[in-house]
């Protein structure tokens, strides 16, 4: 049997941490909400026909500048939030999603984007 494998492209840069950091809670929801529904879209046709229980994510943050590692990771959260919204991943623990990398990428200015792959292990 074939282990599911999705990849996509988000047309989605999420805001950094320090961006966030002192915003207004209606801006964080705001930037929340666009997160999960761009997950949604972009996963539509292409969703397992049960979420998985065991995982391996890798995330590609596409931009014209680079951000320190903990703020790298912190700008998927949303992101990894979103795939379980869309019944992608049970659940986002350390049973779940048992690998995780997080990677930047040079990338143009203004057209910022993030590359998603979800593997079932």
């Amino acid at each position: 049997m074939d282990k599911y494998k999705l990849e996509f492209k988000l047309p989605y840069l999420p805001k950094l941490p320090n961006q966030l950091m002192m915003s207004h809670w209606r801006v964080k929801q705001k930037e929340i909400k666009l997160a999960h529904s761009l997950v949604y879209s972009c996963t539509l046709k292409k969703r397992p026909t049960l979420p998985l229980k065991k995982a391996k994510l890798t995330f590609i943050r596409c931009s014209a500048r680079q951000p320190d590692q903990d703020n790298l990771v912190f700008s998927f959260k949303h992101i990894q939030d979103g795939l379980i919204k869309a019944k992608i991943l049970v659940d986002d623990n350390p049973n779940v999603v048992l690998d995780t990398h997080y990677s930047w990428k040079k990338g143009p200015q203004k057209s910022g984007h993030c590359l998603v792959t979800v593997e079932e292990v």
